[in-house]
């Protein structure tokens, strides 16, 4: 019997421990991206700057990619760890490097901890 409690509470401890998930929960993180701009356009060197905000009941993650757009080829990535927060501010910057015209994709994408996701994509262009 001694057991049994024992392996129960080793198993209470590793279930409360690290991410959990709400699966009562269905509704997407909301999410607004104030910077770029839709085809804002840039010099190479300049900061591409992403910001906005994202609210939920219990975030997760969130990942800001930029890429360019006719390969889907990574120019910048962040994960940036938002566990258990109910609401953020993103302020991030690249600082662009290209040496032709490039076509990119800033995309922004938030998970909460039921899995539900909420991503939002902007078109930029970076010159030379």
């Amino acid at each position: 019997m001694k057991k049994l409690f024992f392996y129960a509470g080793i198993l209470l401890c590793f279930s409360n421990c690290g991410c959990h998930k709400h699966s009562d929960e269905n509704v997407a993180p909301v999410l607004t991206i104030l910077t770029p701009s839709a085809n804002q356009v840039y010099k190479s060197g300049d900061n591409v700057v992403i910001s906005g905000s994202v609210t939920d009941n219990s975030l997760h993650e969130l990942r800001i990619d930029i890429t360019v757009t006719a390969t889907g080829a990574s120019l910048y990535n962040n994960v940036i760890s938002v566990h258990d927060l109910t609401s953020y501010t993103i302020n991030n910057s690249w600082k662009s490097s290209v040496t032709t015209s490039t076509a990119a994709t800033v995309k922004v994408e938030v998970e909460d901890h039921s899995g539900n996701v909420a991503e939002k994509k902007v078109s930029i262009v970076i010159n030379p």
